[in-house]
């Protein structure tokens, strides 16, 4: 059983996403409704491309960020360009507070921790504990950030898919 907030953590590639995706899967085929936002990555080949924003409560999925290439304007990471609209339409839904059994949330960034921007809908999702059962993905350089602001949740490691949830 996923009780309370948890935390999946882990460096690019290592699996956040795929665990995140597997537990919905779970959580589905055992009658609950899961909601909230997965950023599944999209590769031409072996090379990682893009990153898409997955709605879970509509299955609606949308481009989020491309590979940043250092000459465009916007909103970037040292890899990425985002999508402000996409951002917009996540922040959006999320403003909503729509039903769910359990939360996900994949993931909060240096976007939201060190510019103050994107998924900000997010973390006062987080901060308000409006869904007392809830999944974040964050990077290990943020977890020490995320156990301050929210010291309740607990960790659960990529790779430890549980066998009852």
């Amino acid at each position: 059983m996923i009780e309370g907030l948890q935390f999946i953590t882990g460096h690019s590639g290592s699996g956040k996403t795929t665990l995140c995706q597997k537990l919905v899967t779970e959580m589905v085929s055992q009658g609950l409704e899961v909601g909230g936002m997965l950023s599944p990555p999209v590769f031409e080949g072996s090379r990682k491309t893009s990153i898409d924003l997955l709605d879970l409560w509509s299955g609606e999925r949308r481009c989020l960020a491309r590979r940043f290439h250092g000459e465009e304007n916007g909103l970037t990471t040292r890899k990425w360009l985002f999508d402000e609209a996409v951002i917009d339409w996540g922040n959006a839904i999320l403003q909503q507070h729509l039903p769910c059994d359990l939360f996900f949330f994949d993931e909060i960034g240096p976007v939201e921790v060190v510019l103050g921007r994107g998924f900000l809908e997010a973390l006062t999702i987080f901060d308000e504990r409006f869904y007392p059962d809830s999944v974040l993905v964050i990077r290990p350089s943020l977890l020490s950030y995320a156990r301050w602001r929210w010291p309740w949740g607990t960790l659960r490691p990529p790779g430890n898919v549980p066998q009852t949830i």
